[in-house]
C-alpha cells in the first residue's frame, strides 16, 4: 500500500533537503538499503489497507475528539456539592440579567417617541 500524494511529496522534500545538506548520510542511507534489501519489512512498519468507510469513521472520530474533548476532573472541587450548586444557581442569574438587558434597552425611552409616526410626516387629523 503506498501513502497519500501529500504525505510522499513532503517525504520526498524532506529527502531532498537531506541530500543537499547531509551528503554523507545519504551514502550511509544507501550503504544500509544494500545491506537489508533482501531481508522482509517487521510486521509493525507494515502498512495495511483499510477499508474508506473505516478511514472516514477514523478521521471523524478524531476530529470530533479534536473539537470536543473529554471533560478532565478538575481535583476536589469538582466533586463538591457547593460548587455544583453555585454553578446551577448563577447560570439561571446570568440568563435571567441578559434577558431584562435586552428588553430595557428594547423598550422605548418615553411614551412620546413612540406615537410618533415612523415617517416624520405629520399626520394631519380632520376635524
Amino acid at each position: 500500500m503506498s501513502l497519500p500524494t501529500c504525505q510522499e511529496r513532503i517525504l520526498s522534500g524532506i529527502e531532498d533537503a537531506l541530500r543537499k545538506g547531509e551528503p554523507r548520510l545519504a551514502s550511509r542511507f544507501a550503504i544500509f538499503s544494500r545491506l537489508t534489501r533482501d531481508e522482509e519489512l517487521p510486521r509493525t512498519e507494515q502498512l495495511t489497507p483499510q477499508p474508506w468507510l473505516r478511514r472516514v469513521l477514523a478521521s471523524a472520530g478524531r476530529a470530533w475528539r479534536f473539537l470536543f474533548p473529554p471533560p478532565r476532573s478538575r481535583g476536589i472541587a469538582a466533586t463538591r456539592p457547593a460548587t455544583r450548586l453555585r454553578a446551577v444557581v448563577v447560570l439561571p442569574v446570568l440568563l435571567i440579567i441578559m434577558a431584562s438587558a435586552t428588553v430595557v434597552t428594547a423598550w422605548p425611552r418615553n411614551a412620546a417617541q413612540s406615537r410618533r409616526p415612523a415617517t416624520g410626516i405629520p399626520i394631519l387629523s380632520l376635524r
